[in-house]
């Protein structure tokens, strides 16, 4: 059966409010972050090539988190939460419960990583 011939079986709405509650306290503390990243006072004297690539590369990752949290959060309204943006079917929720902002399945995520 193909992705585009059924739906996969809903999040029963229990663990969907758990996974909500997830992502809502991942958006928070994100944004708390990169709040924080923000006020971190400029040092006085000069700092290393190294530690201003470990600043940026922090605040980039915090960025790219809390967007990956928010995409989470819209296919949630949007009811395509917990499916696999690319093939369509459904992600595991042994990878929701630890990673509630996975927008692929498993296949998808390796393929997506060794290609």
């Amino acid at each position: 059966m193909t992705a585009s011939s059924h739906a996969p079986a809903a999040i029963p709405s229990e663990q969907l409010a758990d996974l909500k509650a997830a992502l809502d306290e991942q958006a928070n503390f994100r944004r708390e972050q990169i709040v924080q990243l923000d006020r971190a006072p400029t040092p006085s004297a000069p700092v290393s090539p190294t530690h201003e690539l470990i600043n940026r590369t922090i605040r980039v990752g915090a960025h790219r988190a809390l967007d990956e949290v928010l995409a989470a959060q819209r296919r949630l309204a949007a009811g395509t939460y917990g499916v696999c943006v690319r093939c369509g079917e459904r992600i595991s929720m042994d990878v929701l419960e630890v990673l509630p902002a996975a927008a692929e399945c498993v296949v998808c995520r390796e393929l997506a990583a060794s290609g």
